[in-house]
């Protein structure tokens, strides 16, 4: 558990053993590191895919991974995103929801394990929404519904000002961060955040970050 929230585990794709995965619900598609498909041989080619990060849509180079194996998953002929994904200091590869739906996952964070198969009922739970291609939970900002997507390899609350300036319009900034991904960077504005209730769990004393990225193309829309 790298940072504390980074869930990264040893696989391996095709040939390659003992390969750093991280496992992150927020990626779409699953991202592979240029290195890795060079050792591979693998080829590498323009496509239409789009990979989404923080709102923001770009495309990207793809390849076709002959398979992708974590622990008992296995996804034959998946088609990855390919990029330099050295600002995850050793990631080989990113392993997104289009691998992580074909089984039960769970993290726990306090164990630092990843378990695939059935899970065992914790209380309290709240419930999945799938919004294709997203995984996203409805949850409530000082009283206002927000739906949020589940992203595990995002360290920050993020919120995009365009849908939330109506419904909180009074949050002062104190701060910016700047955030890597593999569609560039994103400068975010830090802004303290009311309560947040998740079915009947209140969440005081957070701290979010506002992004300004335009998402009026992505499909969630809250």
């Amino acid at each position: 558990m790298r940072e504390r929230y980074q869930a990264v585990v040893h696989g391996a794709i095709g040939a390659l053993e003992h390969l750093n995965l991280l496992v992150d619900t927020g990626s779409i598609p699953s991202m592979v590191d240029r290195r890795v498909t060079k050792k591979l041989g693998v080829d590498v080619q323009e496509s239409e895919i789009v990979a989404v990060a923080f709102g923001r849509k770009s495309r990207v180079l793809t390849t076709l991974l002959p398979n992708v194996r974590l622990s008992p998953l296995r996804a034959e002929s998946v088609t990855a995103g390919v990029g330099d994904l050295s600002f995850l200091n050793g990631v080989d590869a990113i392993i997104g929801l289009d691998v992580l739906t074909r089984s039960i996952v769970s993290i726990d964070y306090e164990t630092r394990q990843v378990a695939f198969g059935p899970l065992v009922p914790r209380e309290p739970t709240v419930q999945l929404e799938g919004t294709p291609p997203f995984l996203t939970v409805r949850l409530a900002l000082a009283g206002r519904p927000i739906r949020l997507l589940v992203d595990t390899g995002s360290r920050c609350l993020v919120l995009f000002e365009r849908r939330m300036r109506d419904r909180l319009p009074h949050l002062l900034g104190h701060g910016e961060k700047l955030l890597y991904h593999i569609s560039g960077t994103s400068r975010l504005q830090r802004v303290p955040l009311p309560p947040l209730d998740a079915d009947g769990t209140t969440i005081e004393h957070l701290n979010g970050f506002m992004s300004d990225a335009p998402v009026r193309r992505l499909s969630v829309r809250d």
